[in-house]
């Protein structure tokens, strides 16, 4: 089934003019990604970011939550029609201060129109979730043309579901449901706090590259995502399940998304600098070993990939 689309960094391409008309902003969670929907049989279906979860694969006490609320998860379904409902499944990964009851719970983020190929609305599908019984992750605002100090400004005051006195979440993202990007597709923009990266990249174990500012590293950084990498592995993972192709593989098409679909986003924000494309290279490797821990025996990959 339908993965849930990449979030964009705001500023990227991908989202230009997402800002332009009527604006939601979300908070967003850090966890795992999972998925329900109505299989043929009339079962349902169930499945992490990027793989449906077979009979052996609980993914973190998933499955056991979908056997507990399978009324409500049936209500929803029913009331929506031909839908995948995404969500986020909430278990520790970097940020540890959601307040105990929000553990272990499935957060509605989006809604999915199968057959009309495009994200239901908020005000469309929340009461629908919500009378059926399951979590719903609410909008922080409202807005029609946002401007970015008001993003920031809701960046910072995120504590949804967050521990008194325990500081911000992960970040937050735009939605607008009237936009299209210029390639036609429909999809979100997120702004990620500051503090929340440099607790990330202490959490993946991210290098230290000394003091000396190298443009290479910053780009690596900031285009070499845990996202990227689970989904390019994911992909190849369908039709091998070799290590000796899989990891090759794996190093050659993250660093050639990165160089194919960012250098323009990193050249503009780095105002034409001078990089070195076989440095570059072994800093996008790198970052791909820190988020597939597990292929190259550096460390337990669970919560990299979801």
């Amino acid at each position: 089934m339908r993965k849930y689309d990449h979030l964009e960094r705001w500023g990227h391409d991908e989202v230009e003019g997402i800002d332009v008309g009527d604006c939601l902003i979300f908070p967003k969670l850090d966890g795992s990604n999972g998925r329900l929907w109505r299989t043929e049989w009339g079962d349902i279906g169930f499945g992490s970011r990027n793989r449906v979860l077979g009979p052996d694969d609980d993914h973190m006490g998933f499955r056991r939550w979908i056997a507990d609320q399978a009324g409500a998860i049936d209500r929803a379904l029913d009331s929506l029609g031909n839908v995948i409902i995404y969500g986020e499944w909430l278990v520790p990964h970097t940020l540890k201060t959601y307040r105990p009851e929000a553990w272990r719970q499935f957060w509605v983020f989006d809604v999915w129109d199968i057959e009309g190929e495009r994200y239901v609305a908020y005000d469309v599908y929340a009461r629908e979730i919500a009378d059926a019984g399951l979590k719903l992750i609410e909008p922080m605002a409202r807005v029609r043309n946002p401007t970015e100090e008001q993003l920031y400004k809701l960046v910072a005051a995120n504590t949804v579901l967050i521990q008194d006195g325990a500081g911000a979440g992960e970040g937050v993202v735009v939605k607008n449901y009237a936009f299209r990007n210029k390639f036609g597709r429909q999809t979100w923009a997120k702004i990620v706090r500051a503090g929340f990266k440099e607790e990330n990249k202490r959490a993946f174990g991210a290098p230290v590259l000394g003091e000396a500012f190298q443009v290479e590293a910053a780009i690596a950084e900031e285009f070499c995502t845990p996202e990227l990498v689970a989904k390019e592995r994911a992909k190849i993972e369908q039709e091998t399940t070799d290590n000796r192709h899989l990891i090759p593989r794996l190093l050659a098409t993250v660093f050639y998304c990165v160089v194919n679909e960012e250098m323009w986003p990193a050249v503009k924000k780095h105002k034409l600098p001078t990089v070195d494309f076989k440095r570059l290279r072994r800093f996008v490797e790198d970052r791909t070993k820190q988020f597939a821990p597990d292929l190259f025996g550096i460390g337990d990959a669970e919560g990299v990939r979801s």
